[in-house]
């Protein structure tokens, strides 16, 4: 019979967020695919240029998803339900990268809303660190372990021998807040200027380990 402990560890951690990521949803549908594959240039040189205009780098713009697909029409032909291609719909997803501070944000809002294009903006808060953030956690996770295994060895009298396995059984795959999502409207119907006053909330973060341990002396 094996002489062995296994204990769950659990961790816990509240971050501020220090970073936003800024998605920009665009779509929008063509009759023609060289009309779609245009549409979407247009669109992406004219965003470029207007974060140039505030002191960022057309680079810091990076396209997370792209795509243009056929659209279809269902349409009653004399009695038959058809799909009928009625031209092409182009979307993409675009990321900015800032830090969380409220007047960067204002002034990126404004800027990319007082282009021609209809955006959907969300925010999302994150860390920039989020390796260290995840080491924290998972380093909190295997010390309760530790505790837990020894408070259970001492109440049974025995202790603890080596440990034979150790397993990360969770944790965060990323460190982010829900979306905060701002506008989806025309351009035209925007304020001149934008101005935010938004406190995201700390991000709630758990992770856990399971480790087991041989143990030493009579139960």
């Amino acid at each position: 019979m094996d002489r062995t402990i296994k204990v769950t560890g659990k961790a816990k951690l509240s971050v501020a967020p220090d970073t936003i990521n800024v998605v920009i949803s665009l779509e929008s549908k063509h009759e023609q695919y060289i009309d779609a594959v245009n549409a979407s240039s247009r669109i992406m040189e004219e965003l470029q240029t207007s974060i140039v205009s505030i002191g960022y780098d057309k680079e810091d713009l990076k396209t997370s998803s792209f795509y243009i697909n056929p659209h279809y029409e269902n349409v009653n032909d004399n009695g038959i339900w058809r799909n009928i291609l009625d031209g092409y719909e182009y979307c993409s997803e675009l990321v900015m990268t800032i830090p969380n501070d409220n007047d960067r944000l204002s002034k990126l809002i404004t800027c990319l809303t007082s282009t021609s294009v209809e955006p959907r903006i969300d925010l999302r808060y994150t860390v920039e660190n989020q390796e260290i953030i995840r080491e924290k956690l998972l380093e909190s996770a295997i010390l309760d372990c530790a505790n837990k295994a020894k408070v259970m060895a001492k109440a049974a009298g025995v202790t603890l021998g080596e440990i034979i396995n150790m397993e990360h059984t969770g944790g965060n795959s990323d460190i982010c807040s829900q979306p905060v999502s701002l506008y989806r409207s025309k351009a035209s119907d925007m304020s001149a200027n934008v101005s935010l006053e938004i406190n995201a909330n700390n991000i709630e973060l758990e992770d856990s380990a399971t480790v087991i341990w041989e143990i030493n002396g009579a139960l």
